[in-house]
């Protein structure tokens, strides 16, 4: 389709369209709200950012809210940020392939699919809203890649979990799943 000209409204996604060389980063533009983020994590797979400002408070900028559909209702699936929660005391977030995992005054947090037990407690369900994972120690640091999750505490000791694959869980093996967070080897 060609550019409107005159009156009209013309929405562009970031997906498998082609790529017009007449648009450029003017296109599109509107207004914004000024925002201030000291950890920001982005979904490999889906259209979602989360975002932690420096207030401590959870944030989120989706266009679709798949595995998300509790947290995120539909629609606030515009492309804006929205605020999740009150809480501010959120420290850290990382993203994994399908997941997310936070930390929130100490404790670990989840989101999303959890096939491959990334969420470190001995479940493979996905969660479509934050869940408390872990409190049992004090967490300050949350890592996750493809299919694994690691952990660091406040005193420097690292656990991980999930799929075992190219020694990813430091556990010394290539097989299987670590299915709670455990302690490197």
């Amino acid at each position: 389709d060609s550019l409107l000209t005159g009156a009209g409204t013309m929405v562009a996604f970031t997906m498998t369209v082609p790529w017009y060389p007449t648009i450029n980063y003017e296109f599109n533009k509107r207004s914004y709200s000024s925002h201030s983020f000291s950890k920001l994590s982005a979904s490999a797979d889906y259209q979602i950012v989360w975002g932690i400002k420096s207030d401590g408070t959870l944030w989120f900028c989706a266009v679709e809210n798949t595995y998300f559909n509790v947290a995120i209702p539909s629609i606030d699936a515009d492309a804006e940020w929205h605020q999740y929660g009150t809480d501010t005391d959120w420290t850290d977030i990382s993203s994994g392939r399908q997941c997310f995992g936070a930390i929130k005054g100490g404790a670990y947090y989840f989101i999303g699919r959890n096939n491959r037990y990334q969420e470190g407690n001995g479940s493979s369900s996905s969660r479509t809203n934050w869940i408390l994972a872990n409190n049992s120690l004090t967490w300050v640091q949350c890592a996750l890649g493809e299919a694994h999750t690691v952990l660091r505490t406040s005193t420097g000791e690292v656990y991980t979990c999930g799929d075992n694959g190219s020694y990813a869980t430091a556990q010394g093996t290539t097989s299987g799943y670590t299915t709670v967070l455990t302690r490197e080897d």
